[in-house]
Parts: C-alpha cells; structure tokens; sequence
C-alpha cells in the first residue's frame, strides 16, 4: 500500500511523500508505547500535534521534500 501511495505521487513529489509517511508511521508508533508503556491514554490530536512537530524538525533537519507538501509554520 505504501509503495503504492510513494509510486502515485508525481516524481518531484516522491521524496516528500515518503518522508511524510515514515514520519507518520514513526510517530504513531511512538504514541502508541506511550500509550502501552507510560499509561497515556491514546489522543487523535495531541497525535497529529506530535506528527506536526516532528515535520517541522524534519523539514529543519533537510528532509527533502517535505516543504513542498506540508504547510509548515517554521515560527
């Protein structure tokens, strides 16, 4: 399915989806052991506020691509 979303993006989006896929996977499995391990009850948005903030890090860190998918407020 993922490869199939990554292969569907137009070319120069490609990298970007990708990012924005991992990003996503990596932090809904970290929400997901605080949930488990640190008895966090499960929040749909303190989750997308976490996935916003870990895109604002990765976009400052050099993902490529992510600036043209997400609009991210870099203040």
């Amino acid at each position: 399915v993922v490869a199939g979303v990554v292969r569907s993006s137009p070319p120069s989006a490609r990298k970007g989806t990708m990012s924005v896929v991992l990003l996503t996977t990596w932090s809904i499995w970290k929400h997901r052991n605080a949930a488990v391990f640190d008895n966090s009850p499960p929040n749909i948005a303190s989750l997308l506020d976490m996935i916003k903030a870990e895109a604002r890090q990765w976009f400052r860190a050099g993902a490529v691509g992510l600036g043209t998918l997400l609009p991210l407020d870099l203040s």
